[in-house]
């Protein structure tokens, strides 16, 4: 029988029942599976079987248990894939120490730690790694590291030149690994902004430099230095676009907005907030004299300077124009509009902030009706307000509401995002937030590191979520060792 995955466990009881359980999940997906004794064919020496099954796999998956980790026969199994290139997942069921072979052969491969109730959640996250893999193969450290460096350079790269070379650097990592999702990402990032840098030449060659549409160009190119964190380079972008469109069509024009909106919302990524201010509502000022004050442009640049408000703290300021956002957008979308989802949660962030959970409470519940019926009930922004409702639960104890909600979420975008996606790593920390604020260490340990080490491999050792989820990994293991 054709199949993808070789199961390899212990034949103890408990293994059984697991490397069983493993089998009918992964099958209930469409991944056929090769397991002992069930696929050994009549007549046919075992050895030859286990050989022959393990050559046609493209995934050895191995129920790891102290049985397992002592077992002659599981070690071979797992050796002979080693030896073959045959990618493992280790699905550790017991906290034990591996023996020196077993860590030989599995180390730089992919675990998953099963050892917390109900067994049937670790399932389908193995489910979904695996599924992963046949659809993109795995990586190794070496392998990220190499994408990690890449990523860093491209962020580095001050010419079209620089960029190009490492166009063909990643063509070359692409040969080797085909099926890598995250290179042809990356590609296509270094392409957008080689086609960015290029427009904005051939713009400047043809129109002359102080047209219109030129700004929009800078515009463009900025916006990318802007998402990639290289505030230096967008400034100087951004700067030039607003004096090009204040020359060229005036100081009250809606592209002049634009431009002074841009650059607020630079100033204000980088924490420099008395400068983004009056950007934010000189802005304003303009788009509503030139559109209307209920315009959806409007609620957007309200929206702006709100959020600005809310990162101050000035939470009395901030209320008012979130209130009018509201407003504008149910008026002009209607009041199931997803926009007004986003609304809604963030006057309810509002109030959650400052301890109203009465007020918050019924606008978090709306925003994820709204998203659950206009979105669908598995859609990431149905994640985002489950998260949200929450932390408000969390926040109030109300620990046996809260917990369904966060696992709920975690499997929302587990499914539409992958099991490696920064926000699985946000809502992998939330989940062991609350383990921890109910004393539930060992529980909440291995999320933790699962969420370090997801955040670590997208985001780098540097990014703030990475350095809030290792500061709360080791608040928990210093809990662990107190008790």
């Amino acid at each position: 029988m054709a199949h993808d995955v070789f199961i390899s466990y212990s034949y103890s009881a408990p293994d059984t029942a697991v490397a069983d359980a493993v089998c009918a999940t992964l099958e209930t997906k469409g991944i056929k599976c090769w397991i002992a004794p069930r696929d050994v064919t009549p007549l046919k020496l075992w050895v030859e079987a286990i050989v022959d099954a393990l050559d046609e796999s493209q995934i050895l998956v191995l129920v790891l248990s102290s049985a397992s980790n002592n077992s002659p026969q599981v070690l071979r199994e797992v050796g002979k894939a080693a030896s073959r290139g045959i990618p493992i997942a280790a699905l550790r069921i017991e906290n034990i120490r591996l023996s020196k072979a077993m860590e030989f052969f599995i180390a730089p491969h992919q675990w998953l730690d099963a050892q917390t109730p109900p067994i049937q959640e670790h399932l389908e996250k193995l489910a979904l790694v695996v599924q992963q893999f046949l659809a993109n193969g795995f990586r190794t450290s070496v392998e990220d590291e190499i994408l990690s460096r890449l990523r860093k350079e491209m962020f580095t790269a001050n010419s079209s030149r620089e960029l190009q070379r490492i166009i063909y650097r990643l063509e070359d990592y692409l040969a080797k690994y085909p099926h890598s999702t995250d290179a042809q990402l990356l590609k296509n990032e270094v392409k957008a902004a080689i086609r960015r840098t290029e427009s904005l030449k051939i713009a400047e060659n043809a129109l002359g430099p102080d047209h219109p549409d030129v700004a929009a160009y800078l515009n463009n190119l900025a916006g990318l230095y802007h998402t990639q964190g290289k505030y230096e380079q967008a400034l100087p972008l951004y700067q030039r676009a607003l004096k090009i469109d204040e020359k060229a069509l005036g100081p009250d024009h809606p592209d002049v907005a634009r431009d002074l909106n841009n650059l607020a919302l630079l100033y204000h990524a980088q924490g420099k907030y008395e400068q983004a201010l009056p950007l934010y509502q000189q802005a304003l000022k303009i788009n509503e004299r030139a559109l209307g004050p209920d315009c959806p442009s409007v609620a957007t640049q309200l929206n702006s300077l709100a959020a600005l408000y809310d990162a101050q703290g000035r939470y009395e300021e901030a209320l008012p124009l979130y209130q009018r956002v509201l407003k504008i957008d149910e008026k002009a979308l209607g009041p199931d509009h997803p926009f007004v989802a986003r609304d809604l949660n963030n006057l309810a962030l509002l109030y959650h902030a400052q301890g109203k959970y009465e007020e918050a409470l019924p606008l978090y519940q709306r925003a994820l009706k709204i998203d659950e019926k206009a979105l669908g009930p598995d859609h990431p922004d149905v994640a985002r307000d489950l998260n949200n409702l929450a932390v408000l639960y969390r926040e109030q104890r109300r620990y046996e509401q809260a917990l369904p909600l966060y696992q709920r979420a975690l499997k929302i975008d587990e499914k539409a995002l992958g099991p490696d996606h920064p926000f699985v790593a946000t809502y992998l920390n939330s989940l062991a937030e609350l383990y921890r604020a109910q004393g539930r260490y060992e529980q909440a340990l291995p999320l933790y590191q699962r969420a370090l080490k997801i955040s670590e491999r997208t985001q780098g050792a540097n990014h703030p979520s990475t350095i809030i989820f290792s500061d709360n990994l080791k608040a928990c293991e210093e809990a662990i060792q107190k008790r």
